[in-house]
């Protein structure tokens, strides 16, 4: 019987096979399911209500990420419509395993209601929809936890443990944006109720050079305990300190400067934009006495310029044939009140022959 050496070489079709059994085990090894996350719809007129139904949103998109398996896709409005078809058809676009969805609603100036729901595409029907009612300000924020963990509880066979981070600003008062692992957790925040674990927890700004880091670490939350990140807002960036710097000493160099050689159009432009940029600035309490002190500068540097200027030099004229003046020594140039330019005068003519 005549028998075939491949001398260890694969044959092309056994090797086509093997990479597309290596292909459909990647795909599955990488696969994870979907969860859209969609902020809780506010049913009352209650403005504040909004922030809160977005706070428990995203913490609940934040904790999922967190806990980790699962591909968080997190939509942009709250779902109007959330019978079964209209749920299935959400899924079905966006190839969404589940949907996690609820409200807000204020019944009474008193009453806060929180409602969440989880839609499972697999199953074809909503398999978690729950209810809190509180009627207490002060229950609020403990409220929305239970919210948070009572949906991750949907999604881990697990015990799932919990821990505070506690932010602290040591700076000056500004506006700030926290991240946990490069997911926005909230704006502003002083604690927050996160999985525990160690995790990258980043603090930025939106400044006057676009996104600036306060700080970045990793801080370990601790089970039913409580980790913590110090942060120091700056009242300027070395960068802001020093496009401010730059634009007084313009000023005060122009104002020693002769009036016909200052850039006045640059610097008007100039100072727009600083004052556009200090004007929106909620970054840093400190800006407001930055903004008032460039005023002032900018001001008294306008009111110099817009002086007349005068030259102290006598001119020697003489009125030519065709009765026309002209110079013939050093001139007397005196600026127009207001013009910020410099026009010419003349002494009186003399005669040629006098």
């Amino acid at each position: 019987m005549t028998r075939t050496t491949l001398n260890g070489r694969i044959s092309l079709s056994a090797l086509a096979v093997i990479l597309a059994i290596l292909s459909v085990t990647t795909v599955s090894a990488q696969a994870q399911p979907r969860v859209a996350v969609a902020p809780l719809l506010n049913t009352s007129d209650d403005p504040g209500s909004d922030a809160l139904a977005a706070t428990v949103s995203r913490a609940i998109g934040v904790n999922l990420d967190l806990l980790g398996g699962y591909e968080v896709q997190r939509l942009g409005q709250p779902l109007l419509n959330t019978t079964p078809a209209a749920l299935d058809t959400l899924a079905e676009r966006g190839r969404y395993d589940n949907v996690v969805f609820g409200t807000i609603a204020r019944p009474d100036a008193r009453t806060t209601v929180f409602r969440v729901a989880l839609y499972d595409r697999g199953e074809g029907a909503v398999t978690y929809d729950n209810s809190w009612t509180i009627t207490s300000i002060f229950e609020v924020f403990d409220t929305a936890d239970l919210v948070v963990e009572a949906m991750l509880d949907q999604f881990s066979e697990e015990r799932i443990a919990f821990g505070q981070l506690a932010i602290s600003n040591t700076g000056t008062r500004g506006e700030y944006h926290v991240y946990v692992n490069d997911n926005l957790l909230g704006d502003n925040l002083t604690q927050s109720r996160i999985l525990a674990g160690t995790h990258s927890v980043r603090v930025e700004q939106t400044r006057m050079f676009g996104r600036y880091v306060v700080m970045e670490e990793r801080v370990r939350i601790p089970d039913g305990g409580s980790g913590r990140l110090e942060f120091a807002i700056p009242e300027l960036t070395d960068q802001e300190e020093e496009r401010l710097t730059a634009f007084r000493s313009r000023l005060t160099t122009a104002t020693g400067t002769d009036k016909q050689r200052v850039d006045f159009r640059t610097i008007v432009s100039d100072y727009i934009g600083i004052a556009r940029d200090l004007e929106e600035a909620d970054y840093s309490a400190a800006i407001p006495r930055y903004q008032r002190e460039i005023e002032e500068e900018f001001n008294e540097f306008v009111a110099w310029y817009s002086e007349p200027t005068v030259v102290v030099e006598e001119v020697e004229v003489e009125r030519g044939p065709d009765g026309e003046t002209r110079p013939v020594g050093p001139g007397r140039p005196v600026a127009a009140p207001g013009s910020g330019g410099v026009l010419f005068r003349y002494s009186q003519p003399i005669d040629s022959d006098g």
